[in-house]
């Protein structure tokens, strides 16, 4: 016979007191350290034919330009 197994509740991914702007900003950090790791891993292994400067990815940048697309889009 099957026991009944205790329901364990995770804590939720995003604290509900966090707002959109944070957590953009949580996810620019993240996608910035995730960028520079690949970025020495590229340099380290020598794939990389020109020199990889490790350099502050802008995550920022790239969100506005796809914000901005989809404004000017006709659809």
């Amino acid at each position: 016979m099957s026991e009944d197994l205790p329901v364990v509740r995770q804590k939720p991914l995003v604290p509900h007191e966090m707002t959109l702007a944070e957590l953009q900003k949580d996810a620019e950090v993240f996608v910035d350290n995730v960028l520079q790791e690949a970025a020495k891993d590229i340099s380290k292994s020598g794939l990389a034919q020109n020199k990889v400067h490790e350099k502050k990815a802008t995550t920022s940048k790239y969100f506005k330009m796809r914000l901005s697309a989809k404004k000017n889009s006709p659809l």
